[in-house]
């Protein structure tokens, strides 16, 4: 979905921004002369922009971690007051809903058709 999108976009931000940063210690190192105002600048930028990122990025697991612990909740309920079995898919982390279920799901109680559209709604959210 959307937030593995951004957290690839800003992962490949942080190495491109990384290798610019090599760059720059590695022309600091081979210079003999007074470093640059504008070297210093750059390298503050980066340092700056690195922790933004981290930042972002933390955050974002952080978002996926809530999304992927509620899912978990309503799954639990869904198995306790419904009995309805959820899988989850190692992989992807989403939880599997059982097809008869999703097809038969007008003919539960209102409690848990709005379980299994949350649970729909944070599988899509989670991507």
């Amino acid at each position: 979905g959307q937030l593995r999108e951004t957290e690839s976009e800003f992962s490949e931000l942080k190495a491109s921004l990384s290798k610019k940063h090599e760059d720059l210690v590695h022309l600091k190192s081979t210079m003999r002369i007074e470093v640059p105002p504008a070297v210093l600048r750059l390298e503050t930028e980066w340092k700056y922009r690195s922790e933004h990122l981290d930042r972002i990025i933390s955050e974002a697991h952080t978002q996926r971690d809530t999304l992927y612990s509620e899912a978990c909740e309503v799954a639990a309920a869904l198995r306790l007051e419904h009995g309805v079995e959820i899988r989850q898919d190692k992989t992807t982390s989403k939880m599997l809903i059982p097809k008869d279920v999703l097809d038969a799901k007008t003919d539960r109680p209102s409690s848990a058709r709005r379980k299994l559209g949350r649970l729909e709604q944070l599988n899509r959210e989670l991507g």
